[in-house]
């Protein structure tokens, strides 16, 4: 099957030294990743069909993201299909069932406390018959969550 994967811009998270918080799936109280797994696209009950990885950044002192800072990229957590679409399973640590990519360093957001700035990389998991302009996974939308003191 097809692993797309996309990776987003750096982004601002916050203020200095934010501490970051692992997301919740809580759905209907707190949906720090929201996804889904349309049947058509599904990778099999059990399997794994979105990962989600993110590095980190420090700033520089004009408030900008300091390119050569980057750390290595750590999973955020992945959702299993479970044949519901709108119900992924979300967890936190690596999926089993699929390669993590070479340059994932491990498994939890906490890795990029510290970090001003960040970047999520994307992985979908398409099964065999699926084609480039089939329905596969989506990721929604998503919420990164963090305290700080200052």
């Amino acid at each position: 099957g097809l692993t797309p994967s996309a990776v987003t811009d750096r982004f601002a998270v916050g203020p200095l030294n934010p501490q970051f918080l692992d997301p919740i799936q809580d759905v209907g109280v707190q949906e720090d990743f929201a996804a889904g797994v349309p049947s058509l696209g599904a990778p099999g009950n059990g399997n794994t069909a979105i990962l989600i990885e993110a590095r980190g950044f420090q700033m520089l002192p004009d408030g900008t993201a300091d390119a050569g800072s980057a750390t290595a990229w750590f999973t955020v957590g992945h959702f299993k299909d479970v044949g519901i679409e709108t119900l992924p399973l979300w967890s936190l640590a690596h999926p089993g069932d699929v390669p993590v990519p070479a340059d994932n360093a491990g498994a939890g957001i906490v890795n990029l406390n510290g970090s001003e700035f960040l970047q999520l990389r994307i992985s979908m998991f398409l099964p065999p018959t699926v084609g480039p302009f089939d329905p596969g996974a989506v990721l929604d939308r998503w919420s990164i969550r963090f305290t700080h003191d200052q």
